[in-house]
Protein backbone atom coordinates (compact mmCIF):
# COMPACT_ATOMS: atom_id res chain seq x y z
CA UNK A 1 0.00 0.00 0.00
CA UNK A 2 3.09 2.12 0.14
CA UNK A 3 2.12 3.75 -3.23
CA UNK A 4 4.11 7.20 -4.50
CA UNK A 5 2.67 10.42 -5.98
CA UNK A 6 3.49 10.46 -9.94
CA UNK A 7 6.36 12.68 -9.75
CA UNK A 8 6.25 13.32 -14.01
CA UNK A 9 3.44 15.44 -14.78
CA UNK A 10 1.46 15.34 -17.49
CA UNK A 11 2.61 17.88 -20.73
CA UNK A 12 -0.39 19.15 -22.46
CA UNK A 13 0.49 20.45 -25.74
CA UNK A 14 -3.03 22.28 -26.66
CA UNK A 15 -5.92 23.10 -24.75
CA UNK A 16 -10.21 22.96 -26.23
CA UNK A 17 -13.25 24.69 -24.61
CA UNK A 18 -14.84 21.70 -23.03
CA UNK A 19 -18.57 20.93 -24.27
CA UNK A 20 -19.80 19.99 -20.71
CA UNK A 21 -21.47 23.13 -19.40
CA UNK A 22 -19.43 23.14 -16.33
CA UNK A 23 -18.06 25.74 -13.91
CA UNK A 24 -15.49 23.15 -12.57
CA UNK A 25 -14.39 22.30 -15.81
CA UNK A 26 -14.14 24.83 -18.59
CA UNK A 27 -11.35 23.10 -21.09
CA UNK A 28 -9.94 19.98 -21.97
CA UNK A 29 -6.56 19.29 -22.90
CA UNK A 30 -4.61 17.17 -25.66
CA UNK A 31 -1.12 15.72 -23.82
CA UNK A 32 1.97 15.43 -25.92
CA UNK A 33 0.82 11.41 -25.34
CA UNK A 34 -1.65 11.74 -27.66
CA UNK A 35 -4.40 11.48 -25.15
CA UNK A 36 -7.11 13.88 -23.99
CA UNK A 37 -7.64 15.08 -20.50
CA UNK A 38 -10.42 16.31 -18.91
CA UNK A 39 -8.47 19.61 -16.98
CA UNK A 40 -9.85 21.71 -13.56
CA UNK A 41 -7.84 24.55 -12.51
CA UNK A 42 -7.59 26.50 -9.67
CA UNK A 43 -10.99 28.57 -10.03
CA UNK A 44 -11.95 31.92 -7.66
CA UNK A 45 -15.06 30.31 -6.86
CA UNK A 46 -13.53 26.82 -5.93
CA UNK A 47 -9.45 27.45 -5.52
CA UNK A 48 -8.88 24.17 -3.95
CA UNK A 49 -10.58 21.99 -6.30
CA UNK A 50 -7.56 20.35 -7.88
CA UNK A 51 -6.06 19.84 -4.47
CA UNK A 52 -9.41 17.88 -3.85
CA UNK A 53 -9.45 15.82 -7.47
CA UNK A 54 -5.85 15.26 -6.90
CA UNK A 55 -5.94 13.40 -3.66
CA UNK A 56 -9.02 12.02 -4.13
CA UNK A 57 -7.61 9.66 -7.19
CA UNK A 58 -4.44 8.85 -5.40
CA UNK A 59 -6.20 7.84 -2.65
CA UNK A 60 -8.91 6.06 -4.72
CA UNK A 61 -6.28 4.82 -6.40
CA UNK A 62 -4.51 3.25 -3.36
CA UNK A 63 -7.23 1.19 -1.84
CA UNK A 64 -8.53 0.54 -4.86
CA UNK A 65 -11.76 2.21 -5.31
CA UNK A 66 -12.84 2.46 -9.17
CA UNK A 67 -11.87 5.92 -10.14
CA UNK A 68 -10.62 7.58 -13.23
CA UNK A 69 -6.72 8.26 -13.45
CA UNK A 70 -5.74 11.72 -12.72
CA UNK A 71 -2.52 14.00 -13.19
CA UNK A 72 -0.51 17.13 -12.18
CA UNK A 73 -1.15 18.55 -15.72
CA UNK A 74 1.57 21.47 -17.29
CA UNK A 75 -0.70 23.91 -19.60
CA UNK A 76 0.98 25.35 -22.61
CA UNK A 77 0.79 28.71 -20.90
CA UNK A 78 2.55 27.58 -18.08
CA UNK A 79 -0.39 26.69 -15.88
CA UNK A 80 -0.32 23.99 -13.68
CA UNK A 81 -3.77 22.06 -13.24
CA UNK A 82 -5.57 18.36 -12.35
CA UNK A 83 -5.90 16.39 -15.71
CA UNK A 84 -8.01 13.39 -15.48
CA UNK A 85 -7.89 11.19 -18.54
CA UNK A 86 -10.55 10.70 -20.89
CA UNK A 87 -12.17 7.32 -20.66
CA UNK A 88 -13.45 6.05 -24.07
CA UNK A 89 -16.08 4.11 -24.87
CA UNK A 90 -18.32 5.95 -21.73
CA UNK A 91 -21.79 6.11 -21.65
CA UNK A 92 -23.26 10.07 -21.65
CA UNK A 93 -24.12 11.01 -17.95
CA UNK A 94 -27.69 11.28 -19.43
CA UNK A 95 -27.65 7.55 -20.40
CA UNK A 96 -25.43 6.42 -17.56
CA UNK A 97 -28.12 7.95 -14.72
CA UNK A 98 -31.17 6.42 -16.92
CA UNK A 99 -29.47 3.18 -16.70
CA UNK A 100 -28.33 3.28 -12.99
CA UNK A 101 -32.05 4.01 -11.80
CA UNK A 102 -33.69 1.66 -14.64
CA UNK A 103 -31.26 -1.11 -15.44
CA UNK A 104 -31.47 -3.97 -12.61
CA UNK A 105 -29.53 -6.41 -14.41
CA UNK A 106 -26.72 -3.21 -14.27
CA UNK A 107 -27.42 -2.23 -11.17
CA UNK A 108 -26.99 -6.08 -9.71
CA UNK A 109 -23.79 -6.30 -11.58
CA UNK A 110 -22.24 -3.15 -10.16
CA UNK A 111 -23.82 -2.76 -6.52
CA UNK A 112 -20.07 -3.52 -5.23
CA UNK A 113 -18.63 -0.84 -7.07
CA UNK A 114 -21.43 1.87 -5.66
CA UNK A 115 -21.08 -0.03 -2.46
CA UNK A 116 -17.21 0.93 -2.16
CA UNK A 117 -17.64 3.91 -4.19
CA UNK A 118 -19.89 5.31 -1.34
CA UNK A 119 -17.78 4.59 1.60
CA UNK A 120 -15.19 6.56 -0.21
CA UNK A 121 -17.30 9.41 -0.49
CA UNK A 122 -18.15 9.15 3.15
CA UNK A 123 -14.51 9.00 4.41
CA UNK A 124 -13.53 12.33 1.69
CA UNK A 125 -17.23 14.06 2.65
CA UNK A 126 -18.01 14.23 -1.23
CA UNK A 127 -21.21 15.57 -1.36
CA UNK A 128 -21.65 15.81 -5.42
CA UNK A 129 -22.20 11.80 -6.11
CA UNK A 130 -25.08 12.54 -8.78
CA UNK A 131 -25.85 9.93 -10.74
CA UNK A 132 -23.81 11.87 -14.47
CA UNK A 133 -20.46 11.46 -11.81
CA UNK A 134 -20.51 7.69 -12.38
CA UNK A 135 -18.95 6.57 -15.47
CA UNK A 136 -20.86 3.38 -16.96
CA UNK A 137 -19.21 1.82 -19.99
CA UNK A 138 -19.54 -1.35 -21.31
CA UNK A 139 -16.53 -3.91 -21.38
CA UNK A 140 -15.55 -7.71 -22.91
CA UNK A 141 -16.24 -8.55 -19.67
CA UNK A 142 -19.67 -7.11 -19.18
CA UNK A 143 -21.31 -3.65 -17.78
CA UNK A 144 -18.39 -1.86 -15.14
CA UNK A 145 -18.50 1.53 -13.54
CA UNK A 146 -16.27 4.04 -11.92
CA UNK A 147 -16.21 7.18 -10.06
CA UNK A 148 -15.10 11.12 -11.79
CA UNK A 149 -15.31 14.11 -10.38
CA UNK A 150 -14.41 14.83 -6.55
CA UNK A 151 -14.94 18.49 -7.06
CA UNK A 152 -16.36 18.72 -3.62
CA UNK A 153 -14.75 16.55 -1.42
CA UNK A 154 -12.09 17.11 0.92
CA UNK A 155 -10.70 20.20 2.05
CA UNK A 156 -13.42 21.50 -0.84
CA UNK A 157 -16.08 20.81 1.64
CA UNK A 158 -14.32 21.11 5.41
CA UNK A 159 -12.28 17.70 5.50
CA UNK A 160 -11.46 16.34 7.60
CA UNK A 161 -14.34 17.08 9.42
CA UNK A 162 -15.19 15.47 13.15
CA UNK A 163 -18.87 14.52 11.64
CA UNK A 164 -19.64 11.69 9.68
CA UNK A 165 -23.26 12.20 8.28
CA UNK A 166 -23.58 13.82 5.24
CA UNK A 167 -25.95 16.77 4.40
CA UNK A 168 -29.03 15.18 3.90
CA UNK A 169 -30.23 17.44 1.00
CA UNK A 170 -26.48 16.64 -1.00
CA UNK A 171 -26.25 14.74 -4.25
CA UNK A 172 -24.25 12.18 -2.73
CA UNK A 173 -27.37 10.97 -0.21
CA UNK A 174 -30.18 11.76 -2.73
CA UNK A 175 -28.59 9.21 -4.58
CA UNK A 176 -28.18 6.78 -2.02
CA UNK A 177 -31.88 7.05 -1.01
CA UNK A 178 -32.82 5.76 -4.82
CA UNK A 179 -29.93 2.95 -4.91
CA UNK A 180 -31.08 1.59 -1.67
CA UNK A 181 -34.82 1.70 -3.09
CA UNK A 182 -33.64 -0.49 -5.52
CA UNK A 183 -31.25 -2.63 -2.98
CA UNK A 184 -28.31 -1.91 -4.99
CA UNK A 185 -25.89 -1.82 -2.17
CA UNK A 186 -23.76 -4.11 -0.35
CA UNK A 187 -22.87 -3.66 3.54
CA UNK A 188 -19.62 -6.31 2.87
CA UNK A 189 -18.27 -4.41 -0.29
CA UNK A 190 -18.87 -1.03 1.77
CA UNK A 191 -17.04 -2.27 4.86
CA UNK A 192 -14.26 -3.58 2.72
CA UNK A 193 -13.29 -0.64 0.89
CA UNK A 194 -13.10 1.18 4.55
CA UNK A 195 -10.22 -1.68 5.54
CA UNK A 196 -8.60 -0.54 2.42
CA UNK A 197 -8.47 2.97 3.99
CA UNK A 198 -7.29 1.74 7.51
CA UNK A 199 -4.15 0.05 5.81
CA UNK A 200 -2.86 3.21 4.36
CA UNK A 201 -0.16 4.02 7.02
CA UNK A 202 0.91 7.75 8.56
CA UNK A 203 3.47 8.65 6.07
CA UNK A 204 0.77 8.05 2.99
CA UNK A 205 -0.49 11.66 2.97
CA UNK A 206 2.83 13.45 3.13
CA UNK A 207 4.12 11.37 0.88
CA UNK A 208 1.12 11.88 -1.61
CA UNK A 209 1.29 16.06 -1.33
CA UNK A 210 4.59 16.15 -1.61
CA UNK A 211 4.57 17.38 -5.12
CA UNK A 212 1.75 19.27 -4.87
CA UNK A 213 1.76 22.77 -6.57
CA UNK A 214 2.20 25.39 -3.85
CA UNK A 215 -0.22 27.42 -6.07
CA UNK A 216 -3.04 25.06 -5.16
CA UNK A 217 -2.64 24.62 -1.32
CA UNK A 218 -0.26 26.65 0.87
CA UNK A 219 1.94 24.69 2.79
CA UNK A 220 0.48 25.80 6.41
CA UNK A 221 -2.76 24.07 5.20
CA UNK A 222 -1.61 20.92 4.28
CA UNK A 223 0.65 20.46 6.96
CA UNK A 224 -2.63 20.77 9.13
CA UNK A 225 -4.05 17.88 6.73
CA UNK A 226 -1.16 16.16 7.36
CA UNK A 227 -1.44 16.26 10.95
CA UNK A 228 -4.87 15.10 11.39
CA UNK A 229 -4.17 12.18 8.79
CA UNK A 230 -1.43 10.78 11.05
CA UNK A 231 -3.46 11.32 14.40
CA UNK A 232 -7.22 11.07 13.87
CA UNK A 233 -7.82 9.56 10.14
CA UNK A 234 -8.04 5.84 11.71
CA UNK A 235 -10.64 7.41 14.41
CA UNK A 236 -13.00 8.45 11.66
CA UNK A 237 -12.24 5.07 9.80
CA UNK A 238 -13.91 3.14 12.61
CA UNK A 239 -16.88 5.65 13.10
CA UNK A 240 -17.78 5.10 9.47
CA UNK A 241 -16.88 1.19 9.49
CA UNK A 242 -18.94 0.94 12.76
CA UNK A 243 -22.14 2.51 11.28
CA UNK A 244 -22.20 0.81 8.09
CA UNK A 245 -22.08 -2.25 9.85
CA UNK A 246 -24.67 -1.36 11.96
CA UNK A 247 -26.54 -0.02 8.80
CA UNK A 248 -26.70 3.07 10.26
CA UNK A 249 -25.23 5.37 7.52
Amino acid sequence: MNQQPTLIPVDIQRTEPAPFGSADCTHYGIGFDGLPYILKRVENHNPLMPVAELLCSRMAAASQVPCATGHIANLPNGEQAFGSRAESGVLSPRHAAARLTTDATLLLKVAGTLSTIFAFDVFVRNVDRHFGNYLVRQTFAGPDLMAVDHSRALVVTGWPAKKIDLPKDCNTLLCQVVLRKKQALTQADAVAAIDRLLQLDDDWLSRNICDVPVAWWPTPQRQIVDRWWRRHRTKRLGRIRRRLINANL
